[in-house]
């Protein structure tokens, strides 16, 4: 029982939602924080809780999982989209349903998952619905604590249905045929003998004898619905197969039950002409989320009078007219969110508060409309309220215009007539010397009848120049893999250590061995580096036979095993590792024989690990809502990554803190956009229908030309 308490309390669950689910919150303990800006420290007394459930008898059979989501289970349905409308009403008192519920599965011995819901502002009950799933009789319970709310019971035939079934309002389940409402009674123990006996039905083995002679024959189906006893019979057949329970032999003819009866007289009645389904609505929307379309749907059928929408073969059916308004409304919405400019980004591009913005929007306005729209949580600016204000304060207006002469990106790239990678590459080189600090800057260049700002970076004529002088060097160079080898591509093909391969290179040029490794210009980067003739791969061959094979001793341990242990980002164990060898701390890394690869890698000591357990860097927290991980925007425009990427180092380089490290899903340290970050870079992209190719091509001075 503890290890399952333990797995609850750490499940991400707030520790009074947990109390309240147990009705524990006796158990409760506050410690005032030693810091006074801080506030209480509230916790759980697990010990005391396990410690007297042990002593009453009262054992408690807690969730074999538990989590906590961000998405409303059971959204509000018609009549609560109102913000605030649950301002005023009289708090409702507090019935521990979920206790009762534990209590029904201890006692039927059910393992169970738990989910609990999220809640809205813009909804009237105060307390959230949990989610119990049991696997084992197919059973899915929805439970909420606050008073005047119903609980569900529902069969699903399959885990699809789950989050199906949890996105529908509660008015939706009560049209499902295959799901119960339960009611308080007023009573515990008749409440919860009513959810046993709801939970537990699937337990029987068949169904009492006297309960068949009220299940119907193949023939009592087929007489009802008009069609024929094939097509009747492999229906009901085909519902069978999912619940055996629900077919038995009598005498000579199978009999069902109610429930597949009626599932199978509902498939035989005609479609409305010209309805559609909820669902296959909301895919040809702009709405991502469903439980934001269903909202949309019951605001917009209260204005049409209502007869609008019906459940109609477990799904919920809308008329033409529905759902032509459905989709004006969202094209209208759509355009929105594509020409208005969203509140967070006008605070980002001002530095004003929201109210100094609404008061400039309410002058700017004229009678002919507002220019203040609010969709979902966001406001949203008119685009010439949005103009009129502008930037007058932004951040981005300390940018000026670059110096006559300075080239972007591309026009370097024009100028050397070579690939955009390579030459940035080369800048990005020469700008981090400090003897041309001066010679390149972020500057200020402006897009399109809104007056986009897009910041770019710059680079003076005689970088330029040295660029040009570069490559005129360069050219004259030979490739040097006509020459041999780099250490770097020797030790991918060789398996030596790029360690143990600079030994046997300074070995190899102080004893003069044999031809000496020479600068060339590799063929795909275009940087001059060492290569080395094939005589030294034959030497760097022969020293790694004649080294004596070892492998490394138990507790010793490889950077990529330390990586996992620590949950450290790569860069951040390399960075440690390289500040204890350059503080020369004893033991070194050695190399040695992986025991399971058989290939040489170098492996710390166990210094090392108390070294990094004292040094390593304060574990970033988990991401604000809202913002994107790097590696997932990435992907979505992996086509545009290298020009993204410069863009967010030039937005970046303003000042921005439009990017921060954050804890991925994973729980390990990664990089995270801010959703203003977001928007803007889509937001460039967007600019021109060729804006990617544009980009890729001559950087974005094209576009600004």
């Amino acid at each position: 029982m503890m290890v399952r308490l333990g797995q609850l309390l750490a499940s991400g669950i707030p520790v009074r939602e947990v109390a309240r689910l147990l009705d524990a919150e006796s158990y409760l303990v506050t410690t005032r924080s030693r810091s006074r800006y801080a506030g209480d420290i509230v916790s759980f007394d697990a010990d005391r809780f396990v410690s007297d459930q042990l002593q009453s008898g009262a054992y408690l059979r807690l969730p074999v999982t538990a989590s906590q989501t961000s998405e409303v289970i059971l959204p509000a349905g018609e009549g609560t989209l109102h913000v605030g409308l649950g301002e005023g009403i009289e708090p409702k008192r507090t019935i521990p349903r979920t206790r009762y519920l534990i209590e029904v599965l201890t006692e039927l011995r059910l393992d169970y998952h738990l989910l609990d819901g999220a809640l809205s502002d813009e909804m009237v009950r105060k307390q959230s619905y949990k989610r119990v799933y049991i696997p084992s009789v197919t059973r899915l319970v929805f439970v909420c604590n606050e008073e005047g709310s119903a609980t569900f019971v529902a069969h699903v035939a399959e885990t699809a249905d789950i989050e199906d079934l949890s996105g529908r309002s509660k008015e939706e389940l009560e049209q499902l045929p295959h799901v119960i409402r339960l009611v308080w009674t007023g009573d515990p123990e008749t409440w919860k003998a009513q959810l046993s006996e709801f939970i537990a039905r699937d337990l029987e083995q068949l169904p009492a004898a006297e309960s068949v002679d009220a299940w119907f024959t193949i023939s009592d189906v087929a007489q009802q619905v008009l069609l024929t006893r094939v097509w009747v019979r492999n229906k009901l057949h085909a519902l069978a197969d999912q619940r055996p329970e629900y077919v038995v032999r009598s005498g000579k003819a199978w009999k069902f039950h109610p429930d597949l009866a009626v599932q199978v007289i509902e498939l035989a009645r005609p479609v409305p002409e010209d309805w559609i389904s909820f669902d296959a609505c909301w895919r040809q929307l702009d709405w991502p989320a469903r439980n934001t379309a269903y909202a949309r749907l019951r605001a917009v059928e209260q204005t049409l009078g209502g007869g609008h929408s019906r459940v109609y073969r477990y799904q919920l059916l809308l008329s033409p007219d529905l759902f032509q308004r459905l989709k004006a409304l969202s094209a209208y919405e759509r355009q929105i969110r594509d020409e208005w400019v969203p509140m967070p980004t006008m605070v980002k591009r001002t530095g004003k508060s929201i109210t100094w913005i609404k008061k400039r929007v309410e002058d700017a306005q004229g009678e002919g409309g507002d220019y203040l729209v609010t969709l979902g949580s966001t406001l949203y600016v008119h685009p010439e309220a949005a103009e009129q204000i502008t930037f007058a304060t932004s951040e981005f207006l300390a940018l000026g215009d670059p110096p006559e002469g300075w080239l972007s990106l591309g026009g370097v790239q024009r100028a050397l007539d070579d690939d955009s990678a390579h030459v940035h590459a080369q800048l990005e080189k020469l700008t981090t010397e400090k003897v041309w600090a001066s010679d390149w800057g972020t500057y200020a260049r402006w897009k399109g009848e809104q007056r986009i700002l897009i910041p770019t970076r710059y680079y003076s004529p005689s970088l330029v120049a040295m660029l040009k002088s570069n490559r005129v060097a360069q050219a004259a160079q030979p490739l040097g893999s006509e020459y041999g080898t780099t250490l770097t591509a020797l030790a991918d093909t060789s398996g030596i250590s790029r360690y143990k391969l600079e030994e046997y290179a300074a070995d190899y040029a102080v004893g003069q061995i044999g031809p000496p490794a020479r600068p060339g210009i590799h063929p795909v980067s275009r940087q001059e580096l060492l290569f080395y003739p094939p005589q030294f791969v034959q030497y760097a061959k022969q020293r790694q036979a004649e080294r004596p094979s070892s492998v490394a001793p138990p507790d010793w341990i490889t950077l990529s095993a330390l990586r996992a242990r620590f949950q450290l980002g790569k860069k951040t164990l390399k960075d440690l590792a390289d500040s204890y060898i350059g503080q020369r701390l004893e033991p070194a890394p050695t190399p040695f024989l992986h025991p399971v690869t058989k290939r040489e890698e170098e492996f710390y000591p166990p210094q090392f690990v108390r070294y990094v357990e004292t040094h390593q860097p304060t574990r970033p927290k988990a991401a604000p809502d809202g913002w994107v991980s790097r590696q997932r925007f990435w992907q979505a425009h992996d086509k545009h990554r290298q020009w993204l990427q410069r863009k967010l180092d030039e937005i970046n380089a303003v000042g921005q803190g439009w990017c921060e490290v954050y804890l991925n899903s994973r729980g390990n340290p990664s990089r995270f956009l801010h959703p203003d970050c977001v928007a803007y870079l889509e937001l460039l992209l967007g600019l021109e229908d060729n804006t990617p190719e544009s980009c890729l091509d001559g950087g974005l001075t094209d576009l600004l030309e």
